[in-house]
């Protein structure tokens, strides 16, 4: 019994010690410094992969890629409005969207129109997984919800725009009346 009870506890110790070591080999191995640049890119939008980069020795200069730069010019100070206050707080405690998730607002706008709810969802639950904190896409998404007659997720989803939006009058009103009509419609079940 005890020869067993020894080698249970051997195997348990060899067990441990194999693992230890496959959990720190990755982090003893060398990477090379030095990348191939003939490795191809995939460039997404299109589903074609680029060209590799040429060396900056064989770059083409400005005047033969017929590109052309024009200098911003000096920049400017930024003064606050006068009278404007509110709205400008407003607007400065929602956080300014990224391009795609600009593209993907306009996307699901562009469903609505059509009566595509279910792809302007999907557009706008693309938008949250990018910007989780922002007001608009969750008050965009109450709205289909509405639409769409799931009003529980509706109420939810528009209550936590409101928790996000700040400052921003204009959006808690257009998500206190998603709310309201989904109650409305909630009573009437």
């Amino acid at each position: 019994m005890r020869l067993r009870i020894f080698y249970y506890r051997l195997w348990k110790l060899a067990t441990a010690s194999l693992l230890l070591g496959l959990v720190s080999l990755p982090g003893c191995s060398l990477v090379p410094t030095t990348q191939s640049a003939g490795a191809p890119i995939e460039d997404r939008t299109t589903g074609a992969t680029a060209e590799p980069a040429l060396p900056e020795d064989q770059q083409p200069s400005d005047a033969e890629s017929g590109v052309q730069v024009t200098p911003l010019g000096s920049p400017q100070a930024v003064r606050p409005q006068s009278g404007g206050g509110a709205r400008a707080a407003a607007e400065s405690s929602t956080p300014r969207s990224g391009s795609a998730v600009v593209a993907l607002l306009d996307n699901a706008g562009q469903q609505t129109r059509s009566g595509d709810l279910d792809a302007a969802a999907a557009a706008l639950e693309r938008a949250l997984r990018l910007e989780p904190r922002n007001p608009e896409v969750w008050s965009r998404l109450a709205g289909i919800r509405l639409q769409q007659s799931q009003f529980d997720q509706a109420v939810n989803l528009a209550s936590k725009s409101n928790t996000l939006a700040g400052n921003n009058p204009t959006l808690v009103a257009r998500n206190n009346r998603i709310i309201a009509q989904a109650k409305q419609q909630l009573g009437r079940r």
